[in-house]
């Protein structure tokens, strides 16, 4: 068992437990923690599940769709190397803290994929 390192829990976000070689992720309204190991993510992000659709909808229409995507919410992406793909709500507006927490993730994912 490895040694928990650190723990962030922002209000309406994930709760994120860094360890050594591992990230435990757990959704506000679910139970349990999902572990992913550093060297099986491919890529870990936040983005808003529509963004971009827009250019689908032609230039009459697109003050309509920018009207209501302004409330869409946030969503963690977490990509794995076999394709398997997890997706965690980020159910208040998004923390400035959360998303430097994510950007330090992706700085060790870089690290541990150097190292491999």
């Amino acid at each position: 068992m490895t040694e928990e390192h650190r723990i962030v829990k922002i209000e309406g976000h994930p709760i994120l437990r860094f360890y050594d070689d591992k990230i435990s992720i757990k959704e506000a309204d679910y139970m349990k923690f999902r572990d992913f190991m550093y060297k099986d993510i491919a890529s870990i992000k936040i983005y808003r599940p529509f963004e971009g659709l827009y250019n689908f909808f032609y230039f009459g229409q697109k003050w309509l769709f920018d009207r209501f995507r302004k409330d869409d919410p946030f969503v963690l992406g977490v990509n794995l190397k076999n394709g398997t793909d997890w997706k965690f709500n980020i159910e208040q507006s998004l923390s400035q803290l959360f998303v430097e927490e994510i950007s330090k993730l992706n700085e060790k994912i870089d690290e541990v994929v150097i190292k491999n």
